[in-house]
């Protein structure tokens, strides 16, 4: 009985210890989420995002393995407690998934349009989905008054019944998100 204890002891300690290691070294390489290595003074914003429309639907083709999208493009409004985050955003997307698994990969490129400032953001994005799941992450690049800022987020999908019912103006939503980031390269909040 003592020798179980003991093993068991020491095999607890171990898992412990790797946990430890492992979830330090996957903060230090990641950092938060939103978070850029190598970026000092983010400011953090966060809020949410709705698609309001979608202007073209693109061209939708599936076999019996893969389904794909082309040239669909959508526009989302983003209301955040950063005004530099809140605005509208016009997403071109093209993706690719495999129906047998879920593994896939979605690119295309955005314009975001603050509501307040002067300039754009641009985005070329390529994104991937593991078991159904997209995992969205990106960076806006600032043009025009907004040259030289930057704004990093994560995205995360929830149910559309969510979104307030105003976010569209006035009609429902067709898709919900949450999003959190970091703005970089203004001076404060």
């Amino acid at each position: 009985m003592k020798h179980s204890l003991k093993k068991w002891i020491a095999f607890m300690g171990t898992v412990l210890a790797l946990f430890m290691v492992a979830s330090s070294f996957a903060y230090a390489a990641d950092g938060p989420r939103g978070y850029s290595p190598g970026k000092k003074d983010g400011v953090p914003y966060s809020g949410v995002g709705a698609l309001c429309a979608v202007l073209n639907p693109g061209e939708y083709t599936e076999t019996s393995k893969e389904a794909s999208l082309r040239d669909a493009l959508l526009y989302y409004r983003m209301v955040t407690d950063h005004p530099m985050t809140t605005g509208w955003l016009t997403l071109e997307m093209n993706w690719d998934l495999n129906l047998k698994g879920g593994s896939g990969k979605s690119w295309g490129d955005s314009v975001f349009e603050p509501d307040t400032y002067t300039g754009t953001f641009l985005e070329d994005y390529s994104i991937k989905a593991r078991k159904f799941v997209w995992y969205v992450t990106g960076t806006w690049y600032g043009t025009g008054d907004l040259a030289g800022i930057s704004v990093d987020y994560t995205s995360e999908q929830v149910d559309p019944s969510q979104a307030p019912p105003d976010i569209c103006g006035g009609t429902p939503a067709l898709g919900f998100e949450t999003i959190e980031g970091y703005i970089y390269g203004i001076d404060s909040p």
